[in-house]
């Protein structure tokens, strides 16, 4: 579990421009469909 809450602290931290980026476009939607394609890559837990 810690594993999973450090990577996804480390996700945001690397990304977190790219998304502060996108949620403030007018492509809120992308934002949306980003976090759901990255959410299919991981694991749960």
């Amino acid at each position: 579990m810690l594993y999973a809450v450090k990577n996804t602290i480390k996700h945001y931290s690397e990304k977190a421009q790219h998304y502060y980026d996108l949620y403030h476009s007018v492509d809120a939607e992308k934002v949306h469909s980003d976090w759901k394609a990255f959410l299919h890559t991981t694991q749960p837990g």
